[in-house]
């Protein structure tokens, strides 16, 4: 395994997606900043990724609070360096467009789309004098939307469009930039989105899923080689690529399985 000497920040290490990025990272022999909102697995994920004997920060924020990225910022300058950005804090939400609530609306997009934007922006002087790394995590339903789950769909979108971007114009700093593109993964998403109420779980469409390790060691490999845009698994590949090819199978596709909720 390719041992790095570096220091990451890590958002969303409390459980899921980041919690197994953050322990794939100490494995690897980063210097970390965890950074989420259950501070006891927080802890838990800290004191996992400090056996590795690498110095581990940890951090409990809501992210939604205007004081935590400022916070987080000040750790990573009070380090006085950092290679690797992994924006993958984030929550889902669900239910019709027409029904959901404007602070929910308001609470997601700021979550899954200012707060790393804010983040970049911020830890770009830091970043450009490592030549370091920036991963946001998006998602499938970043480039293929799912009913039900529209706004979610429109934040990671905003991910995507704005990673992109990113990628051209941070170029020229020496700093690369990695989407990572999950589908479904084993975690405690769906239970933790927002709602107005609680989800059915039964009414939403059935998503295969791969365990969140699965996850983590797909940006691995990406990280020890040029690929910019990762998906974990090849039918999520394939689908992201026929829906940019084929857009409107793609919508056929999505009326069908909102018919099949609303009629469930």
């Amino acid at each position: 395994m390719t041992q790095n000497s570096g220091r990451a920040l890590v958002t969303g290490a409390s459980s899921g997606i980041g919690r197994q990025i953050a322990l794939a990272l100490a494995k690897r022999g980063y210097d970390l900043v965890l950074d989420g909102r259950d501070g006891t697995r927080l802890g838990h994920t800290a004191a996992l990724c400090r056996e590795s004997g690498h110095q581990v920060v940890a951090l409990t924020h809501d992210l939604l609070r205007p004081d935590s990225v400022p916070e987080l910022v000040a750790a990573c300058n009070l380090g006085g360096r950092l290679d690797l950005l992994v924006n993958n804090a984030g929550l889902g939400m669900s239910g019709r467009i027409p029904d959901l609530r404007e602070d929910l609306i308001e609470a997601l997009f700021r979550l899954n789309v200012l707060v790393p934007l804010s983040l970049i922006r911020q830890l770009h002087p830091l970043l450009q004098a490592s030549s370091g790394t920036i991963v946001n995590v998006s998602s499938v339903v970043g480039i293929v939307p799912l009913p039900f789950s529209g706004v979610y769909s429109a934040t990671k979108f905003a991910v995507t469009a704005f990673s992109r971007t990113l990628r051209a114009e941070v170029r020229q700093d020496g700093i690369r930039v990695i989407t990572l593109y999950p589908g479904g993964t084993d975690t405690a998403f769906i239970q933790n989105r927002l709602a107005n109420e609680q989800p059915d779980l039964e009414r939403l469409p059935k998503i295969p899923s791969v365990p969140a390790e699965r996850v983590a060691q797909a940006l691995m490999r990406a990280l020890d080689g040029n690929r910019q845009e990762v998906f974990v698994t090849t039918s999520d590949a394939i689908l992201a690529t026929l829906a940019r090819i084929f857009p409107k199978l793609a919508d056929r596709a999505t009326s069908s399985v909102a018919r099949r909720i609303d009629h469930h």
